[in-house]
């Protein structure tokens, strides 16, 4: 299941990046022949595929579970119960269905605690509980999963986020990163 879970993560995060206006399109000139002979230029757009590079797999219906910090804003980056005619609503939900379609997954979240949205997870994995496959807390609780060493390095250990793509933010990944580890969740 940490399988699934390390592709899933990735898609969905990667995925973010792109129905978030991250990079998805580019443009680029073509050279054309007009009908008087004459040559133009017109713009051609080249689209991304999320899915390139990922393996075909079907997963037979897994629940991809979130633990997301209880917050709607939090809730609502990763997930949109139905399309609602707002843009990034409807992005997120389109992103979170073709995953869902791509993979025979169900995608699935609980709000974390009030009191412990820092920790809630901690016990869980300590015990060896997959209960969450991807867990969306405040950034201040990087350390104490850090610290507990519950986190997995985003540059060695999710083979399918590749953070060199142009939608992910460099100066961000330079600055979390600590002792060139850039940490996820395990």
């Amino acid at each position: 299941m940490k399988h699934i879970s390390l592709m899933m993560a990735a898609i969905l995060l990667g995925a973010a990046m792109i129905s978030c206006g991250g990079g998805d399109t580019t443009t680029t000139p073509e050279q054309t022949e007009t009908a008087a002979g004459t040559e133009g230029t017109v713009e051609t757009e080249e689209v991304f595929d999320p899915f390139a590079g990922l393996p075909q797999k079907d997963y037979e219906g897994y629940d991809f579970h979130m633990l997301i910090r209880n917050n709607e804003r939090w809730i609502e980056d990763m997930y949109v119960e139905a399309a609602t005619g707002e843009i990034v609503d409807d992005a997120i939900f389109e992103r979170n269905s073709r995953i869902s379609e791509q993979f025979n997954v169900q995608i699935t979240y609980q709000p974390s605690s009030h009191d412990n949205h820092e920790t809630d997870a901690v016990n869980t994995i300590l015990a060896g509980d997959d209960a969450y496959d991807l867990i969306m807390a405040h950034g201040r609780a990087a350390h104490t999963y850090a610290n507990q060493g519950l986190l997995l390095d985003w540059n060695t250990e999710l083979p399918y986020v590749n953070l060199d793509n142009p939608w992910w933010d460099q100066d961000a990944r330079s600055s979390f990163s600590i002792n060139n580890q850039l940490c996820h969740d395990r």
